[in-house]
């Protein structure tokens, strides 16, 4: 419920997990609300994510491929 009244610090949680390597980000739960913010931050980074089966299978693939 703090995030309600609280600011939320997103662009300093991905840029700390930036680095630490993190390139990749999976959103889970309907709607790309944190894939845009992400692509405002740096626009090199992979967002996907994951709100159904099609949805879900296409991120499986995406890391069958990189691996």
């Amino acid at each position: 419920m703090a995030q309600a009244d609280h600011p939320v610090k997103w662009i300093d949680c991905v840029k700390t997990m930036q680095e630490f390597g993190a390139d990749t980000f999976v959103e889970a739960g309907p709607g790309k609300t944190l894939c845009g913010f992400n692509r405002r931050i740096d626009k090199s980074l992979t967002s996907m994510n994951v709100e159904n089966i099609e949805s879900l299978q296409k991120t499986l693939d995406y890391f069958k491929e990189v691996r």
